[in-house]
């Protein structure tokens, strides 16, 4: 909570206007806790607004109808996320817990040898410690995103390995590629 109310406090001293992303899930309803607690009526009339998808309200309604409903700026997001986080605004959101404590994509990790329904060799299964050239093109071709082919990988290698390079980190296994990428 300290650390919460913390950083909600420091982005209202840094910032004019605040734009906050509700996803419904506990990241993103933990940071409006924080807002909540330490965001006066005024900011909420004048500074701080809450965004969110119809997935969202379907995700937590009792929270959306008992809190966000009542706000007097908040409204659902026209589109795509992305469209949304256009540079032009200030955006808060919930994501980095799900970098630290993991996502629905690294559970995939521990869901078996096979891809479920599909009998397909589950990529992702004891593999965050293996190096993300070898497994992340594997999954790529399982979703139709890559071709088959050395040549193939090779070139979306050469491609990727740049961007990848800019990363934060070092990206050298699973683990790091999920972390970043997501």
């Amino acid at each position: 909570d300290q650390v919460i109310e913390a950083r909600c406090r420091e982005l209202l001293q840094q910032h004019h206007r605040l734009h906050l992303l509700w996803s419904g899930g506990i990241d993103t309803t933990a940071m409006l806790i924080g807002f909540f607690k330490v965001a006066a009526p005024q900011d909420w009339q004048a500074r701080l607004s809450v965004h969110y998808c119809p997935r969202s309200v379907r995700e937590n309604p009792r929270f959306f109808y008992q809190y966000i409903s009542k706000l007097p700026q908040h409204g659902k997001i026209e589109g795509h996320v992305r469209d949304f986080v256009d540079g032009s605004k200030v955006v808060v959101g919930g994501d980095p817990a799900d970098m630290l404590f993991g996502t629905y994509v690294m559970a995939n990790c521990f869901t078996g040898a096979v891809v479920e329904g599909t009998g397909e060799r589950n990529p992702f299964y004891f593999g965050l410690e293996k190096p993300w050239t070898q497994i992340v093109p594997e999954i790529l071709r399982q979703r139709k995103l890559l071709a088959a082919g050395a040549r193939e990988e090779r070139d979306w290698l050469a491609w990727i390995s740049p961007q990848v390079g800019k990363a934060p980190i070092p990206i050298v296994d699973l683990f790091d590629w999920l972390w970043c990428t997501r």
